[in-house]
């Protein structure tokens, strides 16, 4: 099993990295070779279909053939695979030499051996620095830079991957965080599929925001499996959205599922510390509480130029004085995205991500809390709560209305985080419910953010626009509380999944 972090990073910092005194602290050795790639696929992709890497390496005068499974199993950076390493005679695959176990998928398929092609090449020198920590860990540290390579398109590289020789994967943690100190970013993105993006831009797209992914997971019967299953699901959906948001791609969804993953991952790590108090939990409630609130005004505005504004010209037209509200909108706009960008390019985001896998690496509690009893003690105090938040004498405000509505988020992520503890798609219905009710409240909240922040800009411009989009704000507000009602009445009836 190859362990192995992959962190980008600009020319002038890797310049420097290489030259740092960190290094000092440790014992380390260097060498110096130019590597030529050579990946290949059927032009069908089916290797790439199925998380399969087929490479050929010439180093020297020798050729080395890997297989790589699990292309797609990186987790904020950290990359855990099968390989399998062999010589071969020359810059063609020798499938007889791969191992049987690796021949169970695509790769034993004699139409697929037969169609091989090569797709792209990767040309690049690499310093190896083995390094031997003074926890006896050693990790090699390859400075890579030079170019992939598809037919007439080149992209650049310039990375640096910690591969785990032997130790613990908190040892290989606890370097990254000193390479993303120095600049480094962490990428979930692999060499192979920088390729196949060059190659085959039409079919592998650069890059789409990711939403969080239905579990897979079913029945878990360890409440340590159960959460460890939940943080690591976030972190998937926390960092699959980051480079978007680091680039400030104009896709808002980018900004928008972040922030939904790191409202998922605060809401799991809360459960898991009402179970056990751990220093490392709270210090992580801290950290996604922070980027949450760097992230929160560029959402805020996403919503009101891509949302409020549109449904208000169709429903009344232009107001007077548009043209100045907008710019005074995009303005705002931009200077929150600017934030939110520098927040996910810190090192303190980053740090933030390393922190967050050296959590799912902590050992489980001592004893064994079953899966299901803990999470219904969870779900039934969770759900308690927002029936009674939930009752209709007390929501006489926007603010207790945005009570419910945090305690209904809160609710629906715990129910989707705990649910493999119950069967595939036990919590289906009561989840649908609780989103109808969450959904009318999303409505009232973002009428009253989207007023708070038209507030907010510069004064006496463009005073009209503002007020006739407040009163249709407002409008809005009434028809979702119209619905409330119902939609609460079908919520409470709804059978909880938890129940026994």
């Amino acid at each position: 099993m190859e362990i192995e972090l992959k962190l980008a990073l600009a020319p002038t910092a890797m310049r420097r990295l290489i030259g740092s005194p960190l290094w000092s602290i440790w014992r380390t050795s260097d060498a110096r070779s130019r590597l030529s790639t050579l990946y290949f696929d059927t032009p069908e992709g089916h290797l790439l279909r199925e998380g399969v890497a087929l490479r050929v390496r010439r180093a020297g005068r020798q050729w080395i053939q890997t297989v790589k499974e699990g292309g797609g199993g990186a987790l904020g950076g950290l990359h855990r695979r099968t390989e399998s390493e062999c010589p071969v005679g020359g810059p063609r695959p020798e499938i007889a030499k791969v191992p049987a176990a690796l021949l169970d998928g695509p790769l034993g398929d004699k139409a697929v051996q037969a169609q091989l092609v090569k797709v792209f090449e990767t040309r690049f020198e690499r310093l190896a620095r083995t390094v031997h920590t003074s926890s006896g860990a050693v990790i090699e540290v390859a400075f890579d830079r030079g170019s992939v390579i598809a037919g007439d398109r080149q992209s650049p590289i310039c990375e640096v991957e910690l591969e785990l020789k032997s130790g613990q994967p908190t040892d290989l943690l606890a370097m990254a965080r000193a390479v993303v100190r120095e600049g480094g970013w962490l990428d979930d993105v692999s060499k192979a599929a920088r390729g196949y993006r060059l190659a085959w831009p039409d079919r592998v797209p650069a890059s789409v925001p990711v939403t969080a992914k239905a579990d897979s997971a079913s029945n878990l019967r360890s409440w340590h499996e159960l959460v460890v299953n939940a943080v690591s699901s976030g972190l998937a959906h926390l960092h699959g959205n980051a480079a978007g948001v680091r680039d400030d791609d104009p896709d808002p969804e980018y900004i928008h599922q972040m922030r939904v993953a790191t409202r998922r991952l605060r809401t799991v790590l809360a459960i898991a510390r009402r179970h056990e108090h751990h220093p490392l939990t709270t210090h992580l409630l801290a950290e996604t509480g922070w980027l949450g609130r760097s992230l929160g005004p560029a959402r805020d505005w996403d919503v009101i130029l891509g949302e409020v504004l549109p449904a208000h010209i169709a429903a009344h037209g232009t107001p007077s004085g548009y043209t100045r509200l907008l710019s005074d909108i995009d303005t705002a706009r931009q200077a929150a995205h600017r934030v939110a960008a520098a927040a996910v390019g810190s090192a303190r985001y980053g740090e933030l991500v390393l922190d967050l896998l050296a959590w799912l690496e902590l050992p489980p509690p001592d004893g064994r809390q079953r899966a299901a009893a803990s999470a219904r003690e969870q779900l039934g105090r969770r759900h308690r709560n927002v029936l009674r938040l939930g009752q209709p004498e007390l929501l006489v405000d926007d603010e207790a209305r945005h009570r419910l509505r945090l305690a209904c988020k809160k609710l629906r992520y715990t129910a989707e985080s705990l649910a493999p503890a119950f069967g595939a798609r036990a919590s289906d219905r009561y989840v649908a419910a609780l989103a109808h009710l969450q959904k009318s409240l999303g409505g009232l909240n973002d009428a009253a953010v989207a007023t708070m922040r038209l507030d907010s800009l510069p004064a006496g411009r463009a005073e009209a626009a503002r007020r006739a989009i407040k009163r249709h704000l407002r409008q809005l507000a009434l028809q979702k509380l119209d619905s409330l009602s119902t939609q609460w009445q079908a919520f409470t009836a709804t059978k909880l999944f938890w129940s026994k």
